[in-house]
């Protein structure tokens, strides 16, 4: 396909080196799935090493209280509810 104009020649220059030919692409071996695979087990490896582990710190003894009193909260808050609720029936 060729571009239309100097704006779509511009584009077409940019991504030019990111393009494969369909033909050319194709493995010498002949056997496509098999490089295929491989492509994608290289593909998976790479991802695999550059992702981010969880930390490790776990969380501070400030938010583990701050949220105790709004568990603690909030059950106090529920058994009222369900007191009330009670009454009604």
């Amino acid at each position: 396909m060729e571009p239309l104009d100097d704006s779509a020649k511009v584009i077409t220059d940019k991504f030019m080196a990111q393009w494969q030919h369909p033909i050319e692409s194709l493995p010498a071996s002949g056997d496509y799935s098999r490089d295929l695979l491989a492509s994608f087990e290289k593909q998976l490896a790479d991802v695999m090493t550059k992702a981010v582990s969880p930390a490790t710190t776990g969380v501070s003894l400030a938010d583990f209280k701050a949220l105790q009193e709004q568990v603690a909260q909030l059950a106090a808050r529920n058994i009222e509810l369900e007191a009330n609720t009670q009454r009604r029936v």
